[in-house]
C-alpha cells in the first residue's frame, strides 16, 4: 500500500476520547472510540503513543482545560498526528475549529477522524475545510438548541415547584414518577424523602443538636465542631465517609433554603413541592442561631407599615402606620379584624385621617407586574443585544490596556535615552533628574491605572444583573401569583422607589433598570428597544462606577 503524502516521515499519533458529561463515564463510548480508533490507526500504520480519556465541554471553549494540556503535550513529544473518534467529539464550537484549521494549514499536526475516515492535512483541498466548517455550525447549533431546550424544561419545572437540580440536598432523593398503571416513566423525576437513606437522619440531627439549649444557659450554641463530633459519636456517618464529613458542608446545610420548603433555579427563589424533614419551626430556631432573621415572617406592624411607606405630601412625608380596626360581627360573635393604613400625620398637617385598605394597596401595585411580564422570545432578544454590547466593550477596553502598556515600554526606553544622554555629556544632571522624575510619576500613573483597568468584575456583574433582570421579567406575573405578602414584598423592594401614599393612593417609581425594560417591551415590536438597551447599558455602568477611561495620550501614541 502506497504511504499517503499526508504521511511523511513521522507516524507518532495520539489519540483522544472525549465524552460531555459525567452520565457517560460508565457507559460504552469510550471501548467504542477507543475500539474504532485502533483499528484506524492500524489500518493506516499509525502509532498511537499515548490515548487520552477525558470528560470536558466541547461547546464552551473557556472550560475546555484538558483539551489544551492534550495540545501543549502533543507540541512537547513531537506528535504529528492526532485522532478523534468524529468531528463533534474534537470541538463543537467555531474559535477552536478556526483554531485547529489554521494549525493545520500550517503543518503543525495533521488532523483525523476515524469513523469518518477523513484526513486533514496541510494540502488538503479548501473544499474538504469548507465541509468540515459545516460541520462545526451544525454542531455549534445542536449545542445552542440543546441548551434552549434544556433551560426553558428546567424552568419549567421549577416554575411546577420541582427542583432541577441532579443531586438533591441530604435527606432528598430524585425518584422516578408512575404511570397510571404503577409503571416506571422512563423520563422525568421529583425530589422525594430519602426514608432509608443515612443522610436522612443525619441532617435531622444536625438541625436538632444546632437548635438545643442548655438549661443553665439560653446564650449557649452548640458549635459546628461539636455537632461533627456528636454526630460521629452517635454513629449516624459511616465509616468510609468520615473524613469528608465537615464543618462546612454542616453549615451549609444547616443554612439551605431547601429545609424550607423553597430552592434557588437561575438566581429565582421557588416554593418548592418537597415534603418537608425539617419543621419551619426548627428550620428558623437554626437560623436564629447564625443571626438570620425570618424575613418571611408576619410583623406587628403590618406588611406596609413601619416606614415602607411615606406619605406623598411633600410638606407632610411622614411614615404610613398600620391601623388595623377590629369588629365583633354580631351574628356570629367571631372577631374579624380590617387592615387599614394612614399617614402618622406626626407635622399636623392634615385635617382628617384617610385610612386605606391592605388590599387596596395590594391591588394597585399589582399592576406593575402587568407592565413588567415580558414575553420570552422579547426578554431572550434583548438580553442577547446587551451582552452584544458588553463582548465589544471587553474589546474597546483591551485594546485600551494594550495601548497603555505600548506607552510604559516607550517610556521605560526614554528612561534608558535619558540615561545615555547623560552619560555623553548631551544634558547635565539637573535636567535629566527633572526629566527623569517626570517619566516616574507618568509611569506610576498608568501603572495605577492599570491594576484597576480590570474591569472583569464589572463585566461580569453585568452579565449577571441582564440575566437576573430579564429572568425575573419573563417571570414576573408568575413570581406574584406565587409569593406570599412578605415575600411580595421583598420583590417590591427589588423594583420600586419612593414609595409613598397620597391619600388612598399608592405612589412609586419604577427603579431604573425596570423602567427602561417597561419601555423595551412597550417597543418591543420597533427598532427604538435597541436604542433603550443601549440606555440601560449606560446606567448600569454609571451606577457600578466603572467606565471605559478615554486617555488623552493615546491618541498620540
Amino acid at each position: 500500500m502506497k504511504k499517503p503524502e499526508w504521511m511523511g516521515n513521522n507516524n507518532r499519533t495520539i489519540a483522544t476520547i472525549r465524552r460531555s458529561g459525567a452520565g457517560q463515564k460508565d457507559n460504552t463510548s469510550a471501548q467504542v472510540q477507543i475500539d474504532e480508533i485502533k483499528r484506524y490507526c492500524e489500518e493506516y500504520n499509525l502509532n498511537i503513543i499515548k490515548i487520552f480519556d477525558f470528560i470536558e465541554t466541547a461547546s464552551k471553549r473557556e472550560k475546555r482545560k484538558y483539551y489544551r494540556e492534550v495540545d501543549t503535550w502533543a507540541v512537547a513529544n513531537n506528535i504529528l498526528h492526532r485522532v478523534f473518534y468524529k468531528g463533534d467529539r474534537e470541538t463543537r464550537n467555531l474559535t477552536d475549529n478556526e483554531n485547529a484549521e489554521a494549525d493545520v494549514k500550517s503543518g503543525k499536526y495533521v488532523l483525523h477522524y476515524a469513523l469518518e475516515r477523513k484526513v486533514y492535512h496541510q494540502n488538503s483541498p479548501d473544499i474538504d475545510f469548507l465541509m468540515r466548517d459545516y460541520n462545526a455550525v451544525n454542531n455549534k447549533h445542536y449545542c445552542r438548541d440543546l441548551g434552549t431546550k434544556i433551560s426553558n424544561a428546567t424552568r419549567k419545572k421549577a416554575e411546577m415547584g420541582w427542583t432541577p437540580i441532579t443531586v438533591p440536598p441530604w435527606g432528598y432523593l430524585q425518584q422516578k414518577q408512575k404511570t397510571e398503571k404503577g409503571f416506571e416513566k422512563r423520563r422525568g423525576t421529583i425530589v422525594a424523602i430519602d426514608k432509608n437513606g443515612w443522610k436522612t437522619k443525619a441532617v435531622i440531627r444536625e438541625f436538632e443538636l444546632r437548635a438545643s439549649k442548655k438549661e443553665d444557659d439560653s446564650n449557649w450554641i452548640m458549635s459546628l465542631e461539636e455537632i461533627r463530633k456528636q454526630i460521629i459519636k452517635e454513629g449516624l456517618i459511616p465509616y468510609d465517609q468520615i473524613k469528608r464529613y465537615n464543618k462546612s458542608s454542616i453549615e451549609k446545610r444547616l443554612k439551605n433554603i431547601f429545609y424550607d420548603g423553597r430552592f434557588m433555579w437561575d438566581g429565582v427563589e421557588y416554593n418548592g413541592n418537597h415534603e418537608r424533614i425539617i419543621s419551619k419551626e426548627l428550620f428558623w430556631k437554626v437560623q436564629d442561631t447564625f443571626g438570620l432573621r425570618n424575613k418571611y415572617r408576619k410583623k406587628s406592624d403590618g406588611v406596609f407599615g413601619g416606614g415602607w411607606l411615606k406619605c406623598a405630601d411633600p410638606d407632610c412625608g411622614c411614615f404610613v402606620c398600620y391601623d388595623p380596626k377590629t369588629k365583633i360581627i354580631k351574628a356570629t360573635g367571631e372577631t374579624k379584624t380590617y387592615k387599614y393604613y394612614n399617614c402618622t400625620n406626626g407635622k399636623k398637617i392634615h385635617k382628617g385621617r384617610v385610612n386605606v385598605s391592605e388590599d387596596s394597596i395590594w391591588r394597585q401595585f399589582e399592576t406593575i407586574f402587568d407592565q413588567l411580564d415580558l414575553p420570552v422570545a422579547l426578554a431572550e432578544k434583548i438580553a442577547a443585544a446587551l451582552n452584544q454590547g458588553i463582548v465589544k466593550m471587553k474589546q474597546d477596553k483591551k485594546r485600551e490596556v494594550e495601548s497603555l502598556a505600548i506607552i510604559n515600554q516607550k517610556l521605560e526606553e526614554d528612561k534608558v535615552e535619558l540615561y545615555k544622554d547623560l552619560k555623553r555629556g548631551i544634558i547635565d544632571e539637573r535636567f535629566y533628574k527633572t526629566q527623569y522624575a517626570i517619566i516616574e510619576k507618568e509611569l506610576l500613573e498608568n501603572e495605577k491605572i492599570l491594576e484597576t483597568s480590570s474591569l472583569a468584575d464589572g463585566f461580569n456583574e453585568f452579565e449577571e444583573t441582564v440575566k437576573s433582570t430579564f429572568e425575573l421579567a419573563k417571570n414576573a406575573k408568575l413570581l406574584w401569583n406565587q409569593r406570599g405578602s412578605e415575600e411580595k414584598k421583598i420583590l417590591l423592594d427589588k423594583l420600586l422607589s419612593n414609595r409613598a401614599l397620597d391619600g388612598v393612593t399608592v405612589q412609586y417609581s419604577l427603579k431604573k433598570v425596570f423602567e427602561l425594560v417597561v419601555k423595551m417591551k412597550e417597543n418591543g415590536q420597533n427598532p427604538k428597544w435597541r436604542r433603550l438597551s443601549s440606555q440601560y447599558r449606560t446606567f448600569f455602568i454609571q451606577n457600578q462606577h466603572f467606565s471605559l477611561n478615554k486617555i488623552d495620550r493615546l491618541k498620540t501614541a
